[in-house]
Order: C-alpha cells, then sequence, then structure tokens
C-alpha cells in the first residue's frame, strides 16, 4: 500500500513537472514609491537532438595491413570476349604446354593443396590428390595469368587466351581430385573468346 500511495505521488509530481508553470505577479499596492510590475518572458528552448555521424571506412589497426581484394578481370588486359560459349568444338589445344607448367608450378608452389603421397602418375610431380580444390583452381588461373595470358575458372574448367577471337578450355582435375595433366585435360576451343 505504502509503494502504491509512493508511486502515485511519483506520477503526480511527473504530471505536474510537464505542465507550464505560470506565477501572477504580485499586486502593486496603492503605494506609489513601489516599483512597477516586472514582466517575466519565457522562451521555449528548442530540444537539439545529435545528427548520427555516417558510418565511414573502418581504420584498420596500426601496424597491419588491409586485406586487397581479390583480383579482377582474367589478368592480360584484353576486353572481355563476346563469344557465347556455344560454339566450342574440339579442336586443337594451343596452350597446352604453358597449362602444364602452371599446373607444375601450382603444385610446387603450393604443396600444402596436394596430397603427394597419393600420386597417379608415374614420374614427376604429376598428379597428386587434391585437398583444396579451390585452391588449386586459383592457384593454376594465377600461374596461366604470370605467363601473360587471360585465364579464369568457369566453375568445370579452365579458359585461357591471348585474343578475343578463341579462347581454349581445359579441364584440370577428374572427378576423384586428382590433378589431370596432359592432352587430356583439354576440351575444346571456344569462337570467339567467351570471357
Amino acid at each position: 500500500m505504502v509503494r502504491h500511495a509512493l508511486a502515485v505521488a511519483v506520477l503526480g509530481l511527473a504530471a505536474v513537472s510537464c505542465h507550464t508553470i505560470t506565477e501572477e505577479l504580485p499586486v502593486a499596492q496603492n503605494n506609489p514609491n513601489a516599483p512597477g510590475a516586472i514582466p517575466v518572458i519565457v522562451i521555449p528552448v528548442p530540444v537539439l537532438t545529435p545528427t548520427p555521424t555516417p558510418a565511414g571506412t573502418p581504420t584498420p589497426a596500426p601496424g597491419t595491413t588491409p586485406t586487397p581484394p581479390p583480383p579482377r578481370g582474367s589478368g592480360c588486359g584484353l576486353p572481355a570476349g563476346n563469344g557465347s560459349g556455344n560454339n566450342c568444338p574440339y579442336e586443337h589445344a594451343a596452350f597446352q604446354n604453358d597449362v602444364e607448367t602452371a599446373i607444375d608450378n601450382a603444385i610446387r608452389n603450393n604443396p600444402r593443396l596436394f596430397d603427394m603421397k597419393d600420386n597417379r602418375c608415374p614420374l614427376g610431380l604429376g598428379c597428386p590428390r587434391v585437398l583444396d580444390s579451390d585452391g588449386y583452381w586459383d592457384a593454376v588461373t594465377n600461374e596461366m595469368r604470370a605467363l601473360g595470358y587471360c585465364a579464369v575458372n568457369d566453375g568445370e574448367e579452365l579458359a585461357v587466351k591471348n585474343t578475343n577471337s578463341w579462347n581454349d578450355q581445359y579441364d584440370i582435375i577428374s572427378g576423384d581430385f586428382i590433378v589431370r595433366p596432359g592432352a587430356g585435360a583439354y576440351r575444346s576451343t571456344c569462337h570467339p573468346a567467351w570471357f
């Protein structure tokens, strides 16, 4: 009961405090020497709300280097080709030797991506099991770019070009995640280049 009365009193004070307070000025006595009424002027003060600061780009902590964005494009400076990717007959692998070099460099430079004990080729670096297929695709694509070619992974094959007239397609990994080198990797040539 005491709490209820206290709550009512607090609410009552809060309600009264929200109203405009008006005072009546004292009425001047009939004293001719008394000062006149002093007017009270109340000026409403607007309530200012803070303006939110727009979020900016976070500043990296001192001593750290922000991670660069992934490379865009195909790497050789040619604009995108205008082919549809539908006119891609089996012809002749124009970049086979350089694809082989890129695969060998990817294996040599990224050993963590492979199980070298599970090697399906009789000689050389050859055909190890791929432990990280995305890493393998990226490594070979980047090695082809380092050799001066335009190269992209389309999700199933490595597309390579050095002109927009055509591009070769290579499937460089088997269904059981083994590196696929050699002539068996070439799949088709697209006219004109689709990427």
